[in-house]
């Protein structure tokens, strides 16, 4: 299994409470849809801190295979292309279980 973590911090005022429902929304349906896809979940930061992010996106998929689908899933890219706008900084990290 491989789990893939995107922390994002977006310019102030991008992450509006409909917004981030709505990415939660495209991640659940993705679960739902993929059998690749283990689990794939949204988190908001909680404790306003210098360097937090404002989210981490946080996928599991069964192996190298279901990460490349995951990739190039066209709900991923609808996440990815909605928010390229509002994007300050990400960071990934990509590790096996």
């Amino acid at each position: 299994m491989i789990r893939h973590i995107v922390i994002v911090k977006l310019k102030v005022g991008a992450l509006t409470i409909e917004r981030l429902k709505r990415y939660k929304r495209v991640f659940k349906e993705m679960e739902e849809r993929y059998q690749y896809i283990i689990s794939a979940n949204i988190y908001e930061n909680s404790i306003d801190r210098c360097g937090n992010g404002d989210f981490v996106m946080v996928v599991d998929v069964e192996d190298r295979n279901g990460y490349e689908l995951y990739l190039t899933n066209p709900l991923h890219k609808k996440v990815s292309n909605e928010i390229k706008d509002f994007v300050i900084s990400k960071s990934k990290i990509d590790y096996e279980l």
